[in-house]
């Protein structure tokens, strides 16, 4: 509705949402009510169309959203204050759309989130399941939501695509979302903006992350603020190619009309930056982070780009303790007329076919004028390949020398097999057994359609705790001696040694690399224990207890 005091727009709460069926103590199965629309008709979109009008305080959940090539929920020009949670939605052309005004005398989108959503099938020509652009101050959460199935292979297709900023004091949170993209499409998660960038699962996109943006590339040639990038715990599964760059298509518009579209080769790359030039502390951070089978022909699982360096900035970046494991090479430093600053690059882990060469590549590098390129910190970086070459490889014009880099450089060199992996095997397949959905036949493929079957009917009512980008994640990292953040419970708990009011405890260490202290309660009641920790030992004697 719109209201006449605000020229248009909503400025009372507005809930869109159903209840009762599946509300707690009900079951149903099928629980979520039916909007559905009509070939190319948007199902449920609101715009403040008036002068300075907006649209506040509005709560869509627990919809089931059917789109004909559509869109699903699209919500334009100016306002603040969204929550669109545990809807679902399929077969739209963009599946969830909030879209500001970038005029400077508007107010702009800020305060939105996105939460438990399930977006599948939306796959028209530049089709995303998320596409939040022009968003003002405050903060941006998108968390814990399922994408399957979204995009198309061209260079302008995503799973989740956030444009950039259009005011000062934006926070985004991009955590937890699980990401099985379409075959070949582009990518998985662009966030223009940076942001944190937590925990997220990301499995099949041609180039799984992009983040930042070159100033002057946002929809009204302003970039508010230094981006800033904390990219942390984040996976990237069975990259791919996204096509030969010969086929065109011909594809549905959104408005009842198609156009042809090239399929652009995005070659397999992990995690794509440009324009990160937050410059105080805390630093911009790529972290924790592992990138596993690239299937694709780039031959790169980072490319950190650079191009007519006053335009994309890069500085202030800390690149530490991730793991690249089959993915044809590790980093990539690209740029003219470079700006590189103070880059800290240790204790990585890449391990490629030994028919790419390159672990760490620098290509046409060039001081800037007025910068300087610099590493300030480089060890303990492990980079080697099946053949056992590899290494600092330097092409075109490029010359690191002067910052104490070389092809032969051995202090960030491993020309061995061997590497800190203790189990390389893990995958989907072996996810899907561990939480006793192993799948017929047993394979990675179709333990990959099962997993797929059992995301898209994730709702807030019958939410399967198992079935998390965590639990995915986790699974995954422990096999590649990364930190997790869920640890699984001990296991081979005896009893060493009794005496008089103690007892000794004794268990199996556990298998993550960051596990802090364990935690025992003991008691004689249910519901009234003692609690003490341990430190990382798996062991522990309990004192103060009574004989009997």
């Amino acid at each position: 509705g719109r209201d006449p005091a605000q020229n248009g727009g909503i400025l009372y709460p507005l809930l869109i949402g159903a209840y009762g069926t599946n509300e707690p103590g009900h079951t149903n199965a099928d629980p979520r009510p039916i909007l559905q629309a009509t070939t190319n008709q948007t199902v449920l979109h609101m715009e403040s169309s008036f002068p300075n009008g907006i649209t506040n305080y509005v709560a869509i959940q627990s919809i089931h959203i059917k789109a004909a090539t559509g869109s699903g929920i699209e919500i334009k020009q100016n306002g603040d204050w969204f929550l669109i949670e545990d809807c679902k939605v399929e077969n739209a052309y963009q599946g969830i759309t909030t879209y500001g005004d970038n005029a400077s005398s508007k107010p702009k989108f800020s305060r939105q989130n996105f939460r438990r959503n399930v977006i599948f099938e939306c796959d028209g020509g530049h089709g995303q399941g998320f596409f939040i652009g022009n968003v003002g101050s405050g903060a941006f959460n998108l968390d814990h939501n399922i994408i399957v199935d979204c995009g198309y292979p061209d260079n302008l297709s995503h799973s989740i695509y956030c444009d950039n900023a259009i005011a000062s004091g934006s926070i985004w949170t991009i955590s937890k979302n699980i990401i099985f993209a379409k075959i070949n499409t582009s990518e998985g998660i662009k966030s223009r903006q940076g942001g944190t960038i937590f925990d997220n699962f990301v499995l099949g996109s041609g180039i799984a992350y992009t983040m930042g943006s070159a100033p002057g590339d946002g929809s009204d040639n302003t970039v508010y603020d230094p981006i800033k990038l904390d990219f942390s715990y984040n996976t990237a599964l069975d990259i791919t190619n996204t096509g030969d760059g010969s086929i065109i298509d011909t594809l549905p518009d959104g408005n009842g009309g198609t156009y042809q579209e090239t399929r652009l080769y995005q070659r397999g790359v992990g995690l794509y930056i440009m324009g990160i030039d937050y410059n105080s502390l805390p630093r911009n951070k790529i972290q924790y982070n592992l990138f596993k089978n690239n299937t694709g022909g780039d031959p790169y699982t980072i490319n950190f780009y650079s191009w007519n360096g006053s335009d994309r900035i890069l500085r202030n970046i800390t690149i530490d303790s991730n793991v690249f494991y089959n993915m044809k090479g590790g980093f990539i430093f690209f740029c003219n007329q470079s700006f590189y600053s103070d880059i800290i690059l240790t204790n990585n882990k890449i391990r490629y076919p030994g028919t790419v060469a390159g672990g760490v590549v620098f290509e046409h590098v060039v001081p800037a004028t007025n910068s300087t390129t610099t590493f300030t910190t480089r060890s303990g970086n492990t980079v080697f390949s099946t053949s056992g070459s590899g290494g600092w490889i330097i092409g075109g014009n490029t010359n690191l020398n002067n910052y104490g880099i070389t092809a032969t450089t051995a202090v960030d060199r491993n020309a061995s097999n061997v590497i800190d992996i203790p189990d390389n095997a893990r995958s989907i397949l072996t996810f899907m057994t561990k939480i006793g959905k192993t799948p017929t036949p047993a394979t990675e493929a179709q333990a990959k359609l099962d997993l797929k079957a059992l995301l898209l009917n994730q709702r807030r009512y019958s939410f399967n705790p198992h079935l998390t980008s965590t639990k995915i994640n986790d699974h995954l990292r422990v096999g590649f001696a990364l930190p997790i953040l869920s640890p699984t419970d001990p296991t081979g708990l005896v009893v060493s040694s009794v005496s008089s009011g103690s007892v000794t405890l004794d268990w199996n260490n556990n298998p993550e690399v960051n596990i802090s202290y364990y935690i025992i309660k003991y008691g004689t009641t249910n519901n009234n224990f003692t609690t003490t920790t341990t430190s990382t030992v798996s062991n522990k004697t309990v004192t103060g207890l009574t004989n009997g």
